[in-house]
């Protein structure tokens, strides 16, 4: 039985959509317009995530009808459960015999020279021989030790003799017997891995109505912060507060740069200023950034210790002289996806520049503009 997301759920004023089911985590399927909110040790959150096509047919997500190679002989057992994936619906696979190392694979495609591709899919050994998860191009591949699982991500460049991608479990000595437990295969016409899905997963969309915003003012929130966001492609907003004449006030991790990118635009004239990678490994924060005429600032706190890991002012900044009905979560209207998930976050009408109170934050209050706190409405 699939496990699926409740259905009623609660953002405060927040407003999310994406026109298709989407899969969180946890294993879990949120239905059309349903956001995937996950549990944290800091509360709710959710994905924000962009658009995506599994170039794996359906009939093949379950490593049936996959290829054996060099005589090897193979069984599927399915619907294995491992609870630290969240699934029921894993595939145990066995192999044995053949006269070579390369033992199961499915051949996903061949890129065009210089065309980014990436492949996933979780593997659990639970045999007494070393898994080898091979991509057949660029010759990238992984080995999972007996007794140990992972989430396994390749990312591959078409090349000019036109190599086909493959997702190919081998062996280290030809002899050798395999017992796995594999889930999830995934593949994507793009540089990096997202999330699974079967098919097809749209856009979403995370918004905060900026209704009631002056001159000064404060967002501030959770973020997981991950590899995603930091992998240095495009732009990747945390926020993005657009005002008219083109004009903003952002949060983003830079494309050229492992540094946040802290900025205020008026549309006309703009200052920055950034914060060093190394200041926020992955994890979980707390982040602020606050704006006034004569100062803005941007902090990040570490959820687990309370502390202030990072932080930047920029004096008389230059900000839109207004805003837009909304500001952006995870992402801008256009695109350029953070990737990752967002817990409660509060936008307010002053610039709030004292310390969190983490016993009570980012309560609702005269000042807030609009609160963002995803929970079920049933629990």
């Amino acid at each position: 039985m699939r496990k699926l997301y409740p259905r009623r759920y609660d953002l405060g004023d927040a407003t999310f959509s994406r026109a298709s089911s989407a899969y969180g985590s946890d294993g879990k399927m949120a239905i059309t317009n349903v956001p995937r909110i996950e549990r944290t040790e800091f509360g709710k959150m959710v994905w924000v995530e962009e658009a995506t096509t599994n170039l794996i047919p359906v009939d093949r997500q379950k490593f049936e009808g996959w290829s054996l190679f060099g005589g090897a002989t193979v069984t599927l057992t399915q619907n294995q459960v491992v609870p630290e994936w969240g699934c029921t619906d894993a595939t145990r696979i066995q192999i044995s015999g053949g006269s070579n190392v390369i033992k199961y694979f499915y051949a996903v495609g061949s890129p065009a020279e210089g065309v980014a591709w990436s492949e996933q899919v979780y593997v659990k050994n639970i045999g007494s021989a070393t898994v080898i998860v091979h991509s057949n191009l660029n010759g990238l591949q992984k080995n999972i030790a007996a007794g140990t699982s992972d989430l396994v991500e390749f990312k591959l460049v078409g090349n000019a003799v036109g190599g086909q991608a493959h997702i190919q479990f081998r062996v280290v000595n030809v002899s050798d017997t395999l017992d796995f437990i594999a889930w999830r295969p995934m593949a994507e016409a793009k540089e990096y891995a997202t999330s699974f899905h079967e098919t097809t997963r749209a856009a979403e969309s995370l918004t905060m109505p900026t209704a009631g915003l002056t001159g000064a003012g404060t967002i501030e929130g959770m973020v997981d912060i991950n590899d995603m966001i930091k992998r240095q492609g495009a732009d990747t907003p945390l926020i993005y507060l657009p005002g008219l004449a083109g004009g903003y006030i952002s949060v983003a991790h830079m494309y050229n740069n492992p540094a946040w990118n802290f900025t205020c635009n008026s549309g006309s004239a703009y200052k920055y200023s950034i914060i060093n990678d190394s200041n926020t490994p992955n994890g979980l924060y707390y982040y602020k950034c606050y704006w006034s005429t004569s100062e803005a600032g941007l902090e990040f706190w570490d959820l687990t210790s309370r502390s202030k890991v990072a932080f930047t002012r920029i004096t008389d900044p230059n900000l839109p002289p207004t805003f837009t009905a909304y500001c952006y979560l995870g992402h801008i209207s256009s695109g350029y996806y953070a990737n990752t998930r967002f817990g409660r976050h509060r936008l307010s009408n002053i610039a709030r520049t004292t310390d969190p109170d983490f016993n009570n934050l980012m309560p609702r209050d005269e000042y807030t503009v609009a609160l963002f706190d995803p929970t079920y409405t049933f629990l």
